[in-house]
């Protein structure tokens, strides 16, 4: 009513990062531009300080009513995703949202195009997917394998560099970006 968008999670996106975090918001009319609000620091300052949880955030689109939302073409059900793009850090690396699963869909693309273009006839079947959501409870792949009943499965998935702060190696493995 108040021309703020609530949300709920869709996926795995971190709701601790959110506060500020400009955003594209798909409807049917086309992308609609927002921005998660949060009070400033200074306005916080001196009080309990507040978690962003999915019960407190909300996207700002610069409407004040609820009709001036829905003339963008926002309804309930609409998904916001953060707006960012491509970054190549130090010129080693890159960095960017969802790169595990964009990265692993351009592997296997690839495959797929050299099996056609050097006409390899395959003795089986051979069925190629891009599952995401695997954050939340493995569910593209769950429901894939399921639906295929494959013999074998060939998957490609990244893992963290645990030589950043906050990892521990003994838990969660000594990766090193580069190795």
């Amino acid at each position: 009513d108040d021309g703020y968008l609530y949300v709920t999670r869709n996926g795995g996106s971190d709701h601790l990062i959110a506060p500020s975090m400009r955003v594209n918001i798909l409807t049917d009319k086309g992308p609609v531009k927002g921005i998660f609000g949060w009070p400033a620091i200074h306005v916080r300052m001196g009080e309990k300080e507040v978690t962003p949880t999915t019960d407190n955030i909300f996207i700002d689109v610069g409407c004040s009513k609820k009709e001036e939302v829905e003339k963008l073409g926002i309804h309930v059900g609409c998904v916001a995703v953060f707006e960012d793009e491509l970054m190549e850090l130090n010129g080693t690396y890159l960095t960017g949202r969802a790169l595990d699963n964009r990265i692993g869909g351009y592997m296997i693309a690839e495959v797929a195009r050299r099996i056609r273009e050097n006409k390899k006839s395959l003795p089986f079947s051979l069925y190629i997917v891009n599952a995401v959501q695997e954050e939340i409870g493995l569910r593209g792949a769950e429901m894939i394998s399921r639906k295929i009943k494959p013999d074998v499965a060939i998957i490609t998935d990244v893992c963290h560099d645990t030589h950043s702060p906050l990892y521990d190696k003994k838990k969660q493995g000594d990766q090193k970006c580069g190795n």
